[in-house]
C-alpha cells in the first residue's frame, strides 16, 4: 500500500481487477483509492492476504414448486446472514420469501417465463455472487433447457451453485465468514 497524492486520508490499494470484492488469495491487478476509514488490505507477493468486501454480495434464490416451502424456511432461518446480502429471485420464489420473511428480494420473471435465463444472464455479466437453486430433480419441467443453461453458466463463470439445502448452508456460511 502506498499513499496517493489525494491527501493524508487517501491510500492507494492494489485490488483484483475482475472482482467486485476484495477476496483473500486473489491476484492483484488494479489500483483503486480508499479512504483511511475504509477496511484495509494486506498485499504480499502480489496476493491479497486479508480484506473486507467492498459491497454486498448478491445471491439469486430460485426454487421449483415442490421446493418453495424449503427455500422460504431456509431463508427465514438464515435471515441474519441474508440481510447482509442483496437478494434476487424468480417470480413466485421472490414473492413468497418477501411475504413470509419480510426481506427485500428483487423479483425476476417466473422460471418458465424466462426468469432462470434472467438469472443466468446476471451470472454471466458478473453481477451475481452465488445461486441457491432448490430444484426438484425428480420432476419434469418444460423449461429444462433454461435450468441446464443456468447451471452451466454458473460452472463456466465459477459462481457457487447450491441445488440442495446442505450446499446452500455451506455457501451462506462461507459468505458470513468473509
Amino acid at each position: 500500500m502506498t499513499r496517493s497524492s489525494g491527501g493524508p486520508n487517501i491510500i492507494s490499494v492494489l485490488v483484483p481487477f475482475k472482482y467486485n470484492i476484495i477476496r483473500p488469495g486473489c491476484p492483484v491487478k488494479n489500483i483503486i483509492s480508499l479512504r483511511m476509514e475504509d477496511p484495509c488490505v494486506m498485499v504480499v507477493n502480489q496476493r491479497i492476504l486479508w480484506g473486507y468486501k467492498m459491497e454486498k454480495k448478491i445471491i439469486a434464490l430460485v426454487a421449483h414448486d415442490r421446493k418453495k416451502t424449503d427455500i422460504v424456511m431456509w431463508a427465514n432461518f438464515n435471515r441474519g446472514k441474508l440481510s447482509r446480502c442483496r437478494l434476487v429471485g424468480t417470480g413466485k420464489t421472490a414473492e413468497l420469501i418477501r411475504q413470509k420473511t419480510g426481506m427485500e428480494v428483487e423479483e425476476m420473471l417466473p422460471g418458465p417465463q424466462g426468469g432462470d435465463a434472467q438469472i443466468a444472464a446476471r451470472v454471466a455479466e458478473g453481477s451475481v455472487d452465488a445461486v441457491i437453486f432448490l430444484r426438484d430433480p425428480l420432476g419434469k419441467h418444460p423449461h429444462d433447457p433454461d435450468i441446464n443453461m443456468l447451471m452451466r453458466v454458473c460452472d463456466v463463470h465459477n459462481v457457487p451453485l447450491a441445488t440442495n439445502l446442505a450446499a446452500a448452508d455451506l455457501i451462506i456460511t462461507a459468505f458470513a465468514v468473509e
